[in-house]
């Protein structure tokens, strides 16, 4: 422990370097007598916790350095007694996120160094703000660092250089290089960057960010993309819009805990839109942001927290991450005093409701299900492959409403498990749509006349069309028709939460075992 008393006789002391002894925390005003020290060095203390008026007294502290301690958060409230600090030493601390205000109102902090942490994860959202004199931002050779939220830096007006090389970084938002004003360089060498909307801001005609060591700043995905320099990728070969994608690092696959403890699993992504983020417990409960679940809080950013874990929590938890344009999922099994529970209960399916037009099935939640798919037909084109309809169901999701069908018809659906152990379970219904009403059969005709038309008049232009066009283009046309399929595969809303409803449909099959689905 640090002894206030070893200091009283040093009050002109500039520079204090006592790293090196192991001590788990630094208490209340520690320091206080050294009203004169400039310096201050931390390091290699094996520090724990840094108590908020630790640095209380230290009025002309300007240089401070806590590198190689085992600081799990930024001592955030410690740092504010100590207004005149210019350079911040946080390197190689197990810090696993930078979370909202933990560098605020360091009004003459110039650099800060967050280089070489095995755990962090991600920069969120408003981690560094109304920094007026920050110049210099070092971030590398954090191996796991897979996201910086586009809002991370707020009002730090004076920031010329940012170093981010040497992380797990697949893209940097072109909203955190618009939040700085006078950025003059940056490096992001070093990373794996997918090279699509997120990123192609790097050759936008707007851009004038020198950056270092662009020999090394390549593409890493896609793969036909992959190897190539960032600025040699024209602006017009990267798409405006794009999935969501779940970095690799940013959680475990697999994770052993013991029962009662408290663990947090991050979860980020980036797209273009921006991507929402929900969790999915092994027994298929849905967790949303801003919404607490007993044991469960999922924070904005994709943070989902376990409070006093049991062994009725373990199993298969998946983060899925999704936009307009589709979805990407991570999942991690969650073992607890060497428990995992695997799903021995029979999957079924059944018809919730029944319309002329329409089929409403649903399905209980199992454990630890990996993947869903929903494939359905009618009785009277079974025969025919093409025609069968196949959805791939979000995680969470226990309904799904088919759509599109015909009145009074037969159709049959099969609801296809995969579940973590490598088993499969498929569970199917049949069940014949309603007669429709006479006012429906109407419409439905007078649908039927215009689509007959619209199809005369494209057949028609396309007749025109392969009177005048080049030779081998009408051939070329015949072959791609002659290559197309008649599958329709569908991406579904959200659908509602589960409900039973009716049992319009006979139980066709059950439990019925197979391979793995290739998902």
């Amino acid at each position: 422990m640090v002894d206030s008393r070893w200091f009283q006789m040093l009050p002109s002391l500039e520079i204090l370097m006592i790293g090196g002894n192991r001590v788990d925390a630094i208490l209340d005003m520690n320091f206080r007598p050294l009203s004169n020290l400039r310096s201050l060095v931390l390091a290699g203390m094996n520090l724990r916790e840094i108590s908020d008026y630790a640095l209380e007294g230290l009025r002309s502290l300007e240089s401070l350095s806590f590198y190689d301690n085992k600081l799990v958060n930024v001592p955030k409230r410690a740092l504010q007694q100590v207004p005149g600090l210019k350079f911040l030493d946080l390197n190689k601390n197990p810090l696993q996120r930078v979370k909202q205000s933990d560098f605020t109102n360091m009004l003459h902090l110039k650099e800060l160094g967050l280089n070489n942490m095995e755990e962090l994860v991600s920069i969120d959202q408003f981690a560094l703000i109304n920094l007026p004199e920050l110049t210099k931002l070092d971030v590398t050779n954090n191996p796991k660092l897979s996201f910086i939220h586009p809002n991370a830096f707020h009002h730090l007006p004076q920031l010329e250089t940012l170093m981010l090389n040497n992380n797990a970084l697949s893209a940097l938002h072109k909203q955190t290089v618009k939040s700085l004003p006078n950025l003059q360089e940056i490096s992001i060498h070093s990373n794996p960057i997918r090279c699509d909307c997120v990123i192609r801001w790097v050759n936008s005609t707007e851009n004038h960010i020198r950056f270092i060591e662009p020999q090394s700043t390549l593409c890493a995905e896609p793969p036909d993309l992959k190897r190539r320099h960032i600025r040699d990728v024209p602006f017009r070969e990267m798409t405006d819009r794009c999935l969501p994608l779940i970095s690799t690092k940013s959680f475990p696959s697999h994770l052993e805990v013991a029962d009662g403890d408290n663990i947090s699993l991050h979860c980020r992504a980036l797209a273009e839109p921006d991507p929402e983020i929900y969790w999915v417990t092994p027994s298929g409960v849905k967790l949303i942001p801003y919404a607490e679940d007993g044991q469960y809080k999922v924070h904005p950013e994709g943070t989902l927290e376990i409070h006093g874990i049991s062994a009725r929590e373990a199993g298969l938890y998946t983060c899925v991450a999704h936009n307009l344009l589709g979805a990407d999922t991570k999942s991690v099994s969650v073992m607890v005093n060497h428990s995992f529970p695997l799903s021995e209960d029979s999957l079924e399916l059944v018809v919730a409701d029944v319309q002329a037009y329409h089929i409403l099935v649903a399905w209980k939640p199992h454990l630890n299900t990996v993947s869903s798919n929903l494939t359905w037909s009618s009785f009277l084109l079974s025969s025919n492959l093409d025609m069968t309809n196949v959805a791939r169901i979000p995680m969470g999701t226990h309904t799904y409403n088919i759509t599109r069908l015909h009145q009074d018809t037969e159709y049959w659906a099969c609801l296809h498990v995969a579940f973590v152990d490598s088993q499969a379970k498929v569970a199917c219904v049949n069940t014949r749509t309603k007669e429709a009403s006479h006012r429906y059969r109407l419409l439905e005709g007078r649908q039927s006349l215009l689509t007959v038309l619209v199809l005369s008049l494209l057949l028609l232009a396309a007749s025109l069309v392969a009177r005048y066009s080049i030779g081998a283009e009408p051939r070329r046309a015949r072959e791609l028709l002659r290559g197309a399929t008649a599958v329709r595969v569908v991406y579904p809303p959200l659908a509602q939460p589960w409900a039973w409803g009716q049992r319009g449909g006979q139980l066709l099959a059950v439990e019925v075992q197979a391979a793995p689905l290739d998902c």
